[in-house]
């Protein structure tokens, strides 16, 4: 039963995966795919976001940007596909390494985090158990004042959590972070370690994220902030090194909401937000870069 259930959630997480990079390409061109998910997530938990506050954040109607999100992918692969030869559409073999790793990771949390038979009963029972389940439920996981929500989470984290359980059970709550998330984390830092020609460096690194990284704390946001702050220094790393000429507001835009969905996933991430923007003003102040409009 359980091989099953891995194997669902694996199935959906390359569709979520598909629905995210397509729904980040439509919005944001950037040469590593992961950022591209990260972004897409991103979109796609703003829209949740309104349709919480208008009360219909139902199933139904959260599919909707992720049917969007397939779209934009099929379109955009079938575009590649007639514009590259048989040749190039051989896989690169820093790619082959990367899914290899990936593939690693997933069986490491297939076989301990997916679904794991206890919670943390302080915090994930009475808080975090709630927030996802009322949303589907009620089309808002907004209750009442006595509610954590606003207080020690703005209900990201509750927002991306609701697609799991939505289409594959309570039982998936944890996936979402403790798979989906370090995946992507990992993904993370070895594309942008292959595009610098550091691979061996950034295997190193994963490999300290994932055995040094506490695997289970709660069902909160643990590797869902780890990967919105890594695709912030990535893009501050664009940003020092991009051609002044090149830069747009669309970048800023990407940047603020990075931003804000580390602090919606939980309150207290807001300190990493608060201490890294000052840090990236002053260095764009300091090269004298300026992020001029889009152009037309």
């Amino acid at each position: 039963m359980l091989i099953a259930e891995n194997l669902l959630l694996l199935v959906f997480m390359l569709l979520f995966s598909a629905a995210c990079w397509g729904f980040g390409s439509a919005l944001f061109k950037d040469n590593l795919h992961s950022i591209r998910i990260l972004i897409g997530m991103t979109a796609i938990l703003l829209i949740i976001g309104v349709l919480n506050l208008i009360g219909i954040a139902y199933l139904a109607i959260m599919s909707l940007p992720l049917a969007y999100g397939l779209y934009q992918a099929f379109k955009l692969a079938s575009q590649m596909i007639k514009e590259r030869s048989t040749a190039t559409l051989l896989v690169p073999k820093g790619y082959v390494v990367i899914g290899a790793i990936l593939a690693l990771i997933w069986v490491l949390c297939a076989a301990t985090v997916a679904f794991p038979d206890a919670y943390n009963s302080y915090d994930d029972f009475q808080k975090y158990f709630v927030q996802p389940v009322k949303m589907i439920e009620t089309g808002s996981f907004y209750g009442s004042v006595l509610s954590t929500v606003g207080k020690e989470t703005f209900g990201a984290q509750a927002a991306l959590q609701s697609l799991f359980i939505g289409f594959l059970g309570l039982s998936a709550i944890n996936a979402f972070d403790a798979v989906f998330c370090l995946l992507l984390a990992a993904f993370l830092l070895l594309e942008f370690s292959l595009e610098k020609r550091q691979l061996l460096l950034g295997a190193i690194v994963t490999c300290l994220l994932v055995t040094i990284h506490p695997q289970y704390v709660n069902i909160s946001s643990v590797y869902s902030f780890v990967c919105f702050a890594i695709g912030v220094v990535i893009l501050h790393y664009r940003l020092l090194n991009a051609e002044p000429a090149k830069l747009e507001y669309r970048i800023a835009l990407v940047f603020g909401a990075l931003y804000a969905s580390t602090i919606a996933l939980k309150t207290s991430n807001g300190f990493f937000a608060i201490a890294h923007f000052p840090i990236v003003a002053l260095s764009l102040l300091f090269i004298g870069h300026e992020i001029k409009p889009v152009a037309k």
